[in-house]
């Protein structure tokens, strides 16, 4: 095995050409997800005031450096005579942001494409049975056993965002995230889901349509120096993000803000700063000592927006021979917080909020001298979010799973997947251009090949290799090819003759899937048992397999990243999984 770091244009220069005209035909159902478009459109609507939120609110202490999410199943629609349903933001997506005029995209879920999105259910009345649709289309049969609906399409396209059916005894309820909501007397009939968009955009877990844009709650409570807990004053503040569904890149953070009091925009001092940094959290939600990145802000980097608020761009640079340069920063599938810090009672400074609409969904901390604080509401969750946004890009980069299996001609030559029809090369999904993904393995034995002709439709490419004849005496061999791009992983496998130990129907036939907190396996009869190591060989566990060809390994436990499952039995194979 071979690790090359070359970009992969520059391996494969005059080798497209010659391939052009072997492709795989695409299918239908790429043309034809439901009511699934091309493109989006965003709205110019433009927010002009903040409000003021007229709600009341408790703070409560949380444990030191424990920013806990919420759980959406403590909250349910407030109870009535009439049956109410409802859905939160999936986890590990975002809402599309404010742009960098103020302009607002319609209310929109953006996510990766090819992994599905998880939307969960909830009801004002127990034992409700729930139905979903994408359109005019109904997908119940994508919902799991928890009734979860698990919904996605292939990256660079859109959809509404799906629409809940409750049923309860005679009555039914119906529901669509964003379908009605008001802002600035604009109504919304249009609301949409974003898969794996190539371009970068502000992504936030702050909810403009539903939780409204506000300053302060009305006893006077707000995130700034201005706020006190417990006689000690505000000197951060804290934006919680759940983990993304795939790797984001990201080369900036804006965060909305305004004068505490008066109109004076000038919201940082003359010769100050503020810092905001990014840090995961460990598996306790406290907050990492590890930090991820860093950025700086002054008064120069504020940019007003409405009468009364603006944004703060803080960008992520770093100095080299007394030279300023941007950089990107690649957040992994885990939970982060941005911070924001370095104020204090001489900053005229408050960062905005939005309500959560019931949806649970709250992200929003105050740090006073090492003490975090937040704002609960009835139910005891927390209240609000910060508009904290992220500039950038769900890094999308993986493998149609039915076309990860290559078999090369003995006699050499171009290899194709194992439904054996010609031309029929390995498919990756991928958001990143061909000129940032590298190789990061590949059998000696092989060269590969690569042909970009449906990326633009359909932001796909194709993979095979040129491989060498098979070596007389030899009965097979067989290997892997992986990538890599912005910190994400994907591979196939290339096989040529009878390689020992590896029965083809075998191959084909082995799955894994990351399923909700386990790895789902399909398998045959040939294996025995698994071994789960992560992605620098340690070995996490061996599980005896049973003989239904079903088994489920729990993650709950495991980190994100990448692992390789080990198949032991009559044959063996590894088979990698993201989780």
């Amino acid at each position: 095995m071979r690790k090359n770091y070359l970009l992969l244009v520059v391996l494969l220069i005059g080798t497209t050409m010659a391939y052009a005209q072997v492709k795989r035909p695409i299918s239908k159902q790429m043309t034809t997800s439901f009511d699934a478009k091309k493109e989006i459109q965003s709205s110019t609507l433009k927010v002009t005031e903040v409000e003021v939120k007229d709600s009341k609110a408790n703070v409560q202490a949380a444990p030191l450096q424990d920013v806990s999410i919420f759980s959406f199943s403590a909250v349910r629609p407030a109870a009535s005579a009439d049956l109410s349903v409802m859905y939160p933001r999936p986890a590990g997506t975002y809402i599309a942001g404010m742009t960098g005029t103020g302009g607002l995209f319609y209310p929109t879920f953006v996510g990766p494409g090819v992994k599905p999105l998880v939307y969960t259910t909830a009801s004002n009345t127990t034992g409700t049975a729930y139905s979903w649709k994408v359109g005019t289309s109904d997908v119940s049969s994508k919902v799991d056993s928890k009734g979860y609906l698990n919904y996605g399409v292939y990256p660079g396209y859109s959809t509404t965002t799906p629409t809940l059916t409750g049923t309860y005894s005679a009555s039914t309820a119906t529901y669509q995230y964003g379908k009605g909501t008001t802002l600035s007397g604009q109504t919304m009939a249009n609301q949409y889901v974003l898969y794996g968009i190539p371009a970068g955009r502000p992504l936030t877990n702050a909810d403009y349509w539903y939780g409204g844009l506000y300053g302060r709650y009305s006893e006077g409570k707000e995130f700034g120096p201005a706020y006190s807990y417990n006689g000690v004053p505000c000197d951060g503040v804290v934006s919680r993000f759940d983990a993304p569904l795939s790797p984001i890149t990201i080369d900036s953070v804006i965060v909305l803000a305004g004068p505490s009091t008066g109109s004076d925009l000038q919201v940082i001092p003359e010769g100050r700063s503020l810092t905001l940094e990014l840090r995961y959290l460990t598996a306790n939600n406290i907050i990492s000592d590890e930090l991820i990145a860093s950025a700086t802000v002054t008064q120069a980097n504020f940019k007003q927006i409405g009468t009364n608020y603006g944004s703060l761009l803080f960008e992520f640079v770093e100095e080299e021979d007394g030279f300023i340069f941007p950089y990107s920063v690649i957040l992994k599938d885990a939970p982060f917080v941005a911070i924001v810090k370095g104020f204090d009672s001489s900053y005229n400074i408050r960062f905005l909020l939005s309500g959560n609409a019931d949806l649970a969904n709250g992200n929003a901390y105050t740090m006073h001298n090492g003490q975090i604080s937040y704002f609960q509401d009835s139910y005891g969750n927390n209240d609000c979010n910060l508009f904290f946004e992220l500039f950038g890009i769900f890094n999308c980069f993986d493998i149609d799973e039915d076309t990860d299996v290559l078999i090369a001609p003995t006699a050499g030559g171009t290899a194709s997947t194992t439904g054996g029809e010609d031309g029929y090369w390995a498919e990756v999904f991928s958001t990143f251009e061909i000129d940032d993904i590298y190789i990061e393995d590949i059998p000696e034995w092989c060269q590969l090949i690569y042909d970009d002709y449906y990326y633009d439709q359909y932001s796909l490419y194709m993979f095979t290799v040129q491989a060498e004849a098979l070596p007389a005496g030899i009965p097979g061999r067989s290997g892997y090819v992986t990538l890599s791009s912005k910190n994400t992983l994907c591979t196939f496998k290339v096989v040529q003759g009878t390689p020992t130990g590896i029965d083809m129907e075998s191959l084909s036939l082995t799955k894994v899937v990351n399923g909700d907190n386990a790895f789902q396996l399909t398998y045959t009869a040939d294996y025995n048992d698994v071994s789960v190591y992560n992605i620098a060989g340690q070995l996490i566990g061996t599980y005896q397999l049973p003989s239904s060809g079903v088994y489920e390994i729990p993650t709950t436990s495991l980190s994100g990243g990448v692992y390789m499952l080990k198949f032991s039995g009559k044959t063996n194979q590894t088979v990698k999984v993201v989780k």
